[in-house]
């Protein structure tokens, strides 16, 4: 066993480790994915001032989330008197059951906690594995008719947005969607700054593909919404090609019936190797790295005034 894993780990070093030419190459296909499929903002009824809002939700296991969905939460408690619920969702996905000892929604809501937010605000939906996973989870929490802003990174926010229109259309759902370009989305907090950001470009790989294949079924079709240009359809490919941890598998037909094929192969084997080691290796600068985001957001709810000095110093405590 050992030696396999040295002989895996030794045809990673020389076959794939990603040259300078390959890196811009597969930046610039995820750059271009990543600005291309993805939606606008939708929660603010005029400049920074957000919509009257039942429900906050954090959700991925990006801490990102987290950040301004606790900034959400203390806006609305500025501007309009209450206290929103919050609710952390997800369960364990590819990379973060390595990242942290317990679900995504269990550490958003630490994050949360951490800036302010009141424990009895927030609500858990701690067991999908999924997108439409955890939109059903979500479905099942807030009642018909209410209101509830998302908060979600650029990457997650054209198949939240597509799923939650197919599954959950009784919700008022509205979107805060975190604008950073690739290189501040790749952060060491949420690992997918990793290994020259190869965790970012698996991410961005599977975007396209899901989106086309669940149209219609746990998606609404993103026909109208977004031009796919042959510029996106090159980038894509190119990515999928090199990136296929997140890509689903195949079905093929045989004899005359259906088969699931997996489109891994050994490159994405070292490379899943590759990217455990470096979390193992990073685990407690990543944690770090949190806080000093949770210290950074902490300060800028200060600046704006949306918490008190006293609340501000007790988020360090």
């Amino acid at each position: 066993m050992f030696s396999a894993y040295i002989k895996i780990m030794s045809y990673y070093k020389t076959k794939t480790i990603m040259n300078e030419k390959m890196f811009a190459r597969s930046h610039r296909a995820a750059e271009i994915i990543y600005n291309a499929l993805a939606v606008k903002s939708n929660c603010f009824v005029k400049a920074n001032k957000p919509v009257r809002a039942d429900f906050v939700i954090a959700i991925d296991d990006d801490p990102t989330s987290a950040l301004w969905a606790s900034w959400m939460y203390h806006k609305i408690r500025a501007e309009y008197g209450y206290r929103p619920a919050v609710l952390c969702v997800g369960g364990k996905g590819l990379l973060s059951r390595h990242t942290h000892d317990k679900s995504e929604a269990e550490l958003l809501r630490d994050v949360c906690i951490r800036l302010g937010v009141s424990p009895q605000s927030i609500g858990l939906a701690p067991l999908g594995t999924n997108t439409g996973a955890n939109v059903q989870a979500v479905k099942k929490i807030i009642p018909a008719g209410q209101t509830a802003i998302w908060c979600i990174t650029k990457r997650q926010s054209l198949r939240t947005e597509r799923t939650v229109a197919q599954q959950a259309p009784e919700i008022i759902s509205r979107y805060f969607v975190i604008e950073e370009k690739l290189d501040e989305a790749a952060k060491l907090m949420n690992g997918k700054g990793l290994a020259q950001m190869e965790m970012m470009f698996h991410e961005i790989a599977g975007t396209l593909e899901r989106c086309e294949r669940y149209a219609g079924t746990f998606q609404k079709p993103i026909d109208g919404l977004i031009e796919i240009t042959p510029e996106i359809r090159e980038a894509d490919a190119f990515l999928r090609r090199h990136y296929r941890l997140k890509l689903m598998n195949k079905t093929v037909r045989f004899c005359g019936r259906e088969f699931s094929v997996p489109v891994k192969n050994l490159k994405s084997v070292c490379q899943l190797a590759n990217l455990l080691r470096e979390v193992k290796k990073n685990r407690c600068r990543m944690k770090d790295a949190l806080t000093w985001e949770i210290r950074n957001m902490a300060d800028l709810l200060l600046r704006q005034k949306l918490v008190t000095s006293e609340e501000r110093e007790a988020m360090d405590a």
